[in-house]
């Protein structure tokens, strides 16, 4: 087997550009170091890197793999039956959530890892398969992801239960999901513009916020007094965390 690159997460790119009135000097990038693996599908789907446990979770085919980031050694590997198409540490370090391939009839698409154990939880859930769609509370206590009805499901990460399924909104895919860090609102956006603010606690719908296009990322800040909103062509708005329009730029 071909020993492939999984990451470049761990590729720091240091660019030194010194402008003076005169010239400007070339930049560098330098590659501090990158993980492995065995085997012969070298793309990565996701990464995830959690700094509790000084871990690197990545995906590649139907493998999660688990690396040092210390070391950059590997530690161990699961094998599933279907595509990892995301992976994400709960702020605590305690579990990975991983989103697998699905259709509209598999209920086996969502597992938890747990970290301690490094064993697979055996409840698992329904997602969808569109990419980093997997969002945690601060707390750990829940985590959501899209769902097969344009919606997004709250899970609680104790059973792996459904606390609430929030659909009847979005009329196409959900392409962003960010949970407030008092946990009590989160954010769903999709690929049409629409981005609604939900209340966590009850599901019920807050505020609504049409973009011209395909919504991209959403996310709070951590003092929980604003979020932002980024399009797929480059724009970045922001909001208080009550929906009210601040600023935008375009990068």
């Amino acid at each position: 087997m071909l020993r492939k690159r999984l990451s470049l997460f761990l590729a720091f790119i240091i660019v030194s550009c010194c402008l003076t009135n005169v010239a400007a000097e070339s930049s560098t990038v330098n590659f501090k170091t990158v993980t492995y693996a065995s085997n012969e599908f070298g793309k990565t789907n996701s990464v995830s890197y959690d700094g509790v446990s000084n871990t690197i979770a990545s995906s590649y085919g139907k493998t999660l793999d688990i690396h040092s980031s210390i070391d950059y050694s590997h530690i161990t590997k699961f094998d599933f039956t279907k595509d990892v198409i995301d992976v994400a540490y709960s702020p605590d370090g305690e579990y990975i959530a991983v989103s697998l391939t699905a259709t509209e009839i598999d209920f086996d698409s969502v597992a938890l890892v747990n970290t301690s154990t490094m064993s697979i939880e055996s409840q698992r859930q329904r997602g969808n398969n569109m990419p980093s769609n997997i969002a945690w509370t601060y707390d750990s206590s829940k985590f959501a992801v899209a769902n097969f009805d344009e919606g997004v499901n709250i899970y609680s990460t104790e059973n792996s239960q459904i606390i609430h399924e929030l659909n009847g909104q979005h009329s196409t895919d959900v392409s962003c999901i960010a949970f407030s860090p008092d946990s009590q609102n989160i954010l769903t956006g999709d690929k049409d513009g629409l981005l609604i603010i939900w209340d966590a606690e009850n599901g019920q719908l807050v505020k609504e916020i049409n973009f011209p296009s395909e919504i991209t990322g959403c996310g709070f800040n951590t003092q929980n007094q604003k979020f932002a909103v980024s399009t797929v062509e480059g724009n970045v708005s922001s909001f208080t965390s009550s929906g009210s329009y601040l600023q935008s730029i375009k990068l």
